[in-house]
C-alpha cells in the first residue's frame, strides 16, 4: 500500500464535505443526509443483485462491495456513502463461522458458550491481510466516488459483538451474553479489551485504505442498565476512541471524524468518551442533552425510505449545528432477505 500522504493525494479531490463538517460540531448550511447499508439493502437494485450473489460473497468481493455501495449515491443526492460490508466480519476474522440465512440473519455454526471457548478465537490476528478485502473495497470505491462525497466506514463495538459470538445469531434480550457479564466478569473484560484492540486496528486500517469517517455501531447497547453500559461498553468505546486517534497519529494521518451509534442507551450515562461523538438515534427522545449521554452528541435522525428525499432540511436561521438525517429502515418495506 502507498505511504500515507502519497495514497490521499491520490483520490480525488472532494466536493461535498458537508457531513464531515457537521461531525466535527461545525455550524453547517444544511443537515447532510445518508442513507445506511440496511436501508440500502431496500433498494430494488440491490434486491436484484442479491438474486445473483451471497451476502458474505458481496463483502468479501471488494468489486461487487462497490458496486452496492455506489447504487444509493447514483439514486440519491447523498452527502456520504458507507462501505458496505457487515459487523460480523470481525468475528469471521478472529475464526468464528458466520452465515446469513435468508429469513433469519446472522447464524454463528459453533458460538462462544464458556469462556475457555475463547481459546479458539485468533486474537493475534494480522487484520491487515485477513480483512484485505474491506480496505480494497474502500480503496476502489474512493476513487469511483469521484469525490462527490466522503466514504464512511464502521465496525460493531466490543459489546455488540460480543453478544452475537455468544447468543449465536440475533436476540432481543442478549440474555446469554447479559449472564457472562454477570457470571464470567474477568473473561467478559478479557473478550472485551482482546475485540478492542482489534477493532481498533481495522477501523485505523479503513482509514489508510480512504475511508474520511468512521462509524462504531453500539447496537446493542439497549438491553445494557445504566451500570452495565459503564462497565461493560463504555470503557472500550473510549479505548477505541483513543486507541484509533494514537494510530492515526502515529502514521502520520490527519484525525478523521469518529462517530459511535449507541441504540436506546439509557438516560443518564455520565461517563464521557473523549474523541468520539455519539450518536442519539430515532430510539432516544431527542431532548436528551449531551450531559445525559456524556459525550458530544451528533443528533442521527432517522428517516423513511421513500421514492425521493426530502428537500426541506435547512434550518430557519441557517445554523444547523451536529445534526445528521440517516436513512434507516422503512416501517413499510417489501420482504427482504439478508
Amino acid at each position: 500500500m502507498a505511504a500515507p500522504s502519497e495514497q490521499q493525494e491520490a483520490f480525488p479531490p472532494l466536493k461535498n464535505n458537508l457531513i464531515l463538517r457537521a461531525a466535527r460540531g461545525e455550524t453547517v448550511e444544511r443537515v447532510p443526509v445518508w442513507i445506511m447499508r440496511q436501508a440500502g439493502r431496500y433498494l430494488e437494485e440491490f434486491r436484484e443483485f442479491r438474486k445473483l450473489h451471497e451476502f458474505f460473497e458481496i463483502c468479501q468481493n471488494p468489486e461487487l462491495a462497490c458496486e452496492v455501495t455506489l447504487q444509493p449515491i447514483r439514486r440519491f443526492e447523498l452527502d456520504a456513502a458507507i462501505i458496505f460490508s457487515d459487523i460480523l466480519v470481525v468475528p469471521q476474522a478472529l475464526g468464528m463461522h458466520v452465515d446469513m440465512l435468508p429469513g433469519e440473519g446472522p447464524v454463528f455454526k459453533d458460538p462462544l458458550k464458556e469462556p475457555d471457548d475463547m481459546k479458539k478465537l485468533f486474537f493475534d490476528v494480522d487484520v491487515r491481510q485477513v480483512l484485505d478485502y474491506v480496505f480494497a473495497a474502500i480503496t476502489v470505491t474512493r476513487h469511483r466516488l469521484e469525490g462527490k462525497c466522503p466514504l464512511i466506514g464502521f465496525s460493531g463495538a466490543p459489546w455488540t459483538l460480543m453478544s452475537y459470538m455468544i447468543e449465536g445469531s440475533g436476540s432481543s434480550t442478549q440474555a446469554k451474553a447479559k449472564a457472562w457479564l454477570y457470571r464470567h466478569p474477568e473473561s467478559s473484560h478479557k473478550l472485551l479489551k482482546n475485540l478492542a484492540r482489534v477493532i481498533t486496528e481495522y477501523l485505523f486500517e479503513q482509514v489508510r485504505a480512504g475511508a474520511q469517517m468512521l462509524q462504531v455501531f453500539e447496537s446493542h447497547a439497549g438491553v445494557l442498565n445504566h451500570e452495565l453500559f459503564c462497565k461493560f461498553a463504555m470503557p472500550y468505546l473510549k479505548l477505541i476512541a483513543a486507541g484509533v486517534r494514537n494510530r492515526l497519529r502515529d502514521a502520520n494521518f490527519p484525525c478523521v471524524p469518529m462517530v459511535s451509534r449507541v441504540v436506546a442507551v439509557h438516560a443518564g450515562q455520565e461517563q464521557g468518551c473523549s474523541g468520539m461523538r455519539g450518536t442519539l438515534t430515532s430510539d432516544l427522545d431527542l431532548a436528551m442533552s449531551a450531559l445525559e449521554l456524556g459525550f458530544a452528541v451528533l443528533l442521527q435522525r432517522s428517516v423513511l425510505i421513500v421514492k425521493e428525499l426530502p428537500t426541506n432540511w435547512v434550518a430557519v436561521d441557517g445554523n444547523w449545528r451536529g445534526h445528521v438525517s440517516t436513512c434507516v429502515h422503512p416501517q413499510l418495506r417489501p420482504c427482504c432477505d439478508w
